[in-house]
């Protein structure tokens, strides 16, 4: 093997997280991918129209993916909404626990003029194997995008979102909930870039810490030449409920153009004292407190998928939600 062939080798083996890179001591820089060949890829791909379109909020367009067993998969799926179309994919991705190995699911999104689409990802992969799911979306003048996703368990799991604003008007929100414990790990990386006049983006992202999990959230807004008017806010909500609970959150905003707004913000920690005092005097253990706050941010993102069956599943308690989404042993995808 060449020095060439082995250094795009171990480039691919690494997932770069931060356009502008930081201090290397805070291991934000890039994440290392297992070096494990996957098989071949199965895609699917589907295109709506204005005339022909039938994935509405009432009926969306529906993908599952289950994995058990030792796997090295990897999917790719691509959705074309072309222009006047509304479009809303469902995408329910979950592993057995005895799951082991690599899997990669690719998820391609292109918005014509005046498109709206809606990606709901709930993910639950409960297994050791080492997932990565890339999201890549590009909208054109007055397209919307609005992401939904909601990470319920994840042992190894790695979410890389970029979006591309090129066209004027165009508009990305991002509704990020995670509930994680025992030693589940989850990295997210979104990467917006505001290139189109007016464009604006919201990365809102809010999560539950228990046990002894690991989060790594890096969230970038990109503020391009040319893209006068834009606005771009990212905000992150967490609560800690362990004290060996890992969190590193880095905000960035980048900015070439003058003519732009960027906020961000984050709020990390354990339960307000004072709050804690006011539901323990009502007679709530603090347990029994922590349960209910940690349950509401997981509703608040939930009461925001517009698919009232996916929406009424998840908010079941927990033992209910798993019959009702039944079990499936063998690695599938499947689209209705």
């Amino acid at each position: 093997m060449t020095k060439q062939n082995e250094k795009d080798r171990a480039s691919a083996r690494r997932l770069q997280l931060l356009p502008a890179p930081t201090w290397r001591f805070l291991r934000m820089n890039e994440l290392a991918l297992p070096d494990v060949p996957l098989q071949s890829a199965e895609e699917l791909t589907q295109t709506f129209t204005k005339s022909t379109s039938e994935a509405s909020a009432e009926k969306p367009f529906r993908v599952c993916l289950h994995y058990a067993g030792d796997v090295a998969e990897e999917k790719k799926l691509s959705f074309y909404i072309k222009e006047g179309a509304e479009a809303t994919v469902i995408l329910d991705a979950s592993s057995a626990k005895e799951t082991a190995g690599s899997l990669s699911v690719s998820t391609r999104i292109e918005a014509d003029a005046g498109a709206s689409f809606t990606l709901v990802v709930v993910s639950r992969f409960a297994g050791e194997a080492n997932v990565l799911h890339r999201i890549s979306a590009a909208l054109s003048d007055n397209a919307r995008m609005q992401l939904i996703c909601l990470h319920l368990g994840e042992r190894n799991f790695c979410g890389d979102c970029r979006v591309l604003l090129s066209g004027e008007n165009s508009a990305f929100t991002s509704d990020v909930a995670y509930l994680l414990s025992e030693s589940d790990k989850l990295t997210m990386n979104y990467v917006v870039e505001h290139r189109g006049k007016k464009s604006v983006s919201q990365l809102r992202t809010s999560g539950v810490l228990r046990g002894h999990a690991e989060k790594l959230f890096c969230g970038t807004i990109d503020f391009q030449n040319g893209c006068a008017g834009a606005k771009g806010d990212e905000t992150e909500d967490v609560l800690l409920m362990d004290e060996d609970v890992v969190c590193r959150t880095i905000p960035v905003i980048l900015c070439k153009e003058e003519d732009v707004v960027g906020n961000h913000g984050a709020t990390i920690g354990r339960l307000d004292e004072k709050l804690l005092f006011y539901m323990q005097a009502r007679g709530m253990s603090q347990e029994a407190v922590y349960e209910t706050l940690a349950r509401a941010r997981l509703e608040a993102v939930i009461n925001k998928i517009p698919d009232k069956e996916t929406r009424e599943r998840l908010l079941l308690p927990s033992s209910e939600a798993s019959a009702a989404q039944g079990t499936n042993d063998t690695p599938a995808m499947q689209a209705t």
